[in-house]
Parts: structure tokens; sequence; C-alpha cells
């Protein structure tokens, strides 16, 4: 992994210093996915954060219809994880999957852990945590599908670029008409 690549990293984490730096080197692994890769299935639980370098990923569950309900869209600089599984270490309902071939950086729980031990300043690393469970009761709060909407227009663009519509409106709790009706007005 070059310095260039563990610089988006340490970017969406605040400054470290050289020692740090090297620290978190050594307990990141660099990921390859496939388009269609899953790295957590349900029933497991979450001891791993990615970090999206390229591509893209989803988080999904499947209904009582085998349909796929969106729980969270990833693109580049967003960090991957099953948050609820993680933070309870309980196992994950969900699926996380590659839309499309990525590179990711993957850091362990223990990792984490292990890094707080070597220097308090690695506790930034608790801004991963912040950053999903934030965006996630965003979407799940009582917000209109208008602001929801407004909120991807505004805020989260490579998300219209990435992925197809009917992903976007499960995502954001709507019906795809629903979506497609907000677009024409806002537009």
């Amino acid at each position: 992994m070059t310095r260039e690549l563990l610089s988006l990293i340490l970017e969406s984490l605040g400054n470290f210093d050289e020692e740090e730096q090297s620290l978190l080197l050594k307990e990141i692994k660099e990921i390859h996915l496939a388009k269609g890769e899953i790295i957590l299935n349900p029933g497991e639980v979450c001891s791993l954060a990615h970090f999206v370098v390229s591509g893209s990923l989803y988080q999904y569950k499947l209904n009582t219809d085998l349909d796929k309900e969106i729980i969270d869209l990833y693109t580049k600089n967003d960090w991957v994880l099953d948050h609820k599984s993680f933070v309870s270490r309980t196992a994950s309902q969900h699926f996380i999957e590659a839309f499309e071939d990525s590179l990711i950086f993957e850091i362990s729980i223990q990792s984490i852990h292990k890094l707080i031990a070597n220097s308090q300043r690695f506790l930034r690393l608790g801004s991963i945590l912040e950053k999903t469970s934030s965006r996630l009761s965003f979407f799940d709060n009582n917000n209109s599908a208008d602001e929801k909407y407004r909120f991807i227009l505004n805020h989260r663009q490579d998300i219209l670029q990435k992925f197809p519509l009917g992903m976007i409106a499960s995502y954001l709790k709507m019906k795809p008409e629903t979506l497609s009706r907000i677009r024409k007005k806002v537009t």
C-alpha cells in the first residue's frame, strides 16, 4: 500500500505523525473486490471496518419476498460497516456487497484496539462509527421524502451517479415512483 493511498484514509480521520502512520499502515489491509463479492453475511458479527478507495458497495437485507431492502450505499471515501453489529458485537442481519469492482482498506476491531493502546490519538477511529451512525439515522428518522432526496442531491451526488434509481429509492425508504416524482419536482 502506498503512502498516497494511506493519505486518503488519514484525511478522513485527522492528522497523525509519522510513527502513528507507520502503526496504522501495519494494521490496514488493501483488498480488491470483484462486483458481487460479499464481505459480510447475516449471522456474522461485523468485526471489520472498510474504507472505500474506489468503486462502490451497498448494505442490504432480504425482506420476506426476498427483495433487497437497501440499508446504506457506499462510494469513494466512505467507511463501510454494519454499525449495530460492530458496536454491539452481535450477529448482523445484513449483507454488505460490492456493487462494482472496488478497492477498499480493511481494519479489524482488534487492530483498532491495538492502535488505541499505542496512542490515544487513534481514538479518532471512533469517528468511523459516528459518521456511519449519523448517516443512517438521517434516513431512518422521520424526514420527508423531499428532505431525503435533497440531502442526497446536495451532499451525496456520488450516489446518484453510481447506483440505479431503484436502489436509491429503497435506500431513501420510498417507492421508485415517489422518487421519480420528487426528482421531476426538484429539477
